[in-house]
């Protein structure tokens, strides 16, 4: 029975144009964590310390540093600026502070020398009249025991006016929505909606209401997909290990389009008035797939790409299942990013 025609291709050249818009993930080899401090008001006149407390990593790895300083100065004078990581120092800066307001920005490498774990301390000098407003430091190949990194998966969609972000963090989806030309601020909107592995968002654009749509995966490998704001899910498979949702802007298919592996083989199926289709199986070559996620590129072209468990990519751009002549050539795919969050 013939399902359909697929175009695929396992190649490095798209990968690399993919990476440029699609998917950044930080390793677990590289820790990094961001200390920010604002509103501080410190006045710099003669010697000003400010300690980070220690920091952990191993023994004789590099550690970068980056450091953003905001000075306000009521006369113009010299600073030097120096930062020390178990009383060496890493990095220094000289400038000649202005009156008003002062960018200064200093950056280096360095390593713990002894054990596991130093101390980490900026030191200014300059004479009276400077404050302190402002320090935003960046820190790449270490830890605090203050800070911990988990791994979020991050995804955005929009309809219209609307933009609608959530995120995975602890098993748990949290869901913020806003309007595009009067953005929030993100970390005080976001809400728990439900637990899950993975999930896809999506406007449902065939709905008059528009409704944010949610498909995720839950810790049993159960597929569901929920309306945001109401209290209905409704399963669509089981044992799913990935999964992404598209809205189908051919005029001939109202409807949204689930895609999602499952025991390591790629299906789909069409939401069409909340009314799911059959199950469809996408006809790749013979390899056990892990992941799928959707892409738009610059032209305009829409792309599903699934992943095999040797991270080879197949990029599948026209399904023509017999229902439907261009179902993925007409796709509205939202934006999938996996992103870290340190608190």
């Amino acid at each position: 029975m013939n399902y359909g025609k697929i175009a695929y291709q396992k190649v490095s050249d798209l990968e690399k144009r993919f990476a440029t818009f699609s998917t950044f993930q930080t390793s677990s080899d590289n820790n990094l964590f961001e200390i920010t401090k604002t509103g501080m008001s410190e006045a710099l006149g003669g010697g000003y310390e400010l300690e980070f407390g220690n920091i952990y990593s191993t023994q004789g790895k590099n550690i970068s540093f980056f450091l953003h300083l905001e000075i306000t100065a009521t006369s113009a004078q010299n600073l030097d600026a120096h930062l020390s990581l178990g009383g060496v120092e890493i990095c220094s800066q000289g400038d000649v502070l202005s009156v008003g307001n002062n960018q200064v920005c200093l950056q280096g490498v360095g390593l713990i020398s002894n054990g596991d774990s130093a101390d980490l301390k900026l030191s200014i000098d300059s004479t009276s009249g400077a404050t302190l407003n402002f320090v935003s430091l960046i820190v790449i190949g270490a830890t605090t025991k203050e800070t911990t990194s988990t791994t979020v998966e991050l995804r955005a969609c929009s309809v219209d006016n609307n933009l609608a972000v959530s995120y995975i963090k602890n098993g748990k989806i949290y869901i913020a929505t806003t309007a595009i030309d009067n953005p929030k601020t993100w970390a005080s909107s976001f809400t728990e909606f439900l637990r899950a592995t993975t999930h896809a968002i999506c406007y449902n654009v065939f709905d008059n209401s528009k409704p944010l749509i949610c498909a995720y995966v839950d810790e049993d490998k159960d597929l569901y997909y929920a309306v945001v704001g109401s209290n209905t899910q409704s399963l669509v498979a089981q044992n799913v290990d990935s999964v992404c949702i598209l809205s189908s802007t051919d005029s001939g298919e109202k409807c949204l389009v689930i895609v999602y592996v499952k025991n390591g083989g790629v299906f789909f199926k069409t939401l069409e008035n909340y009314v799911l289709s059959a199950e469809t199986s996408i006809a790749l070559p013979n390899a056990t797939f892990k992941k799928v996620r959707a892409f738009a590129s610059d032209d305009a072209s829409r792309y599903i790409v699934a992943t095999d468990d040797e991270d080879n990519n197949y990029i599948v751009y026209t399904i023509i299942p017999a229902f439907s002549k261009k179902l993925f050539d007409t796709l509205v795919c939202d934006v999938s990013i996996t992103a870290t969050v340190y608190e």
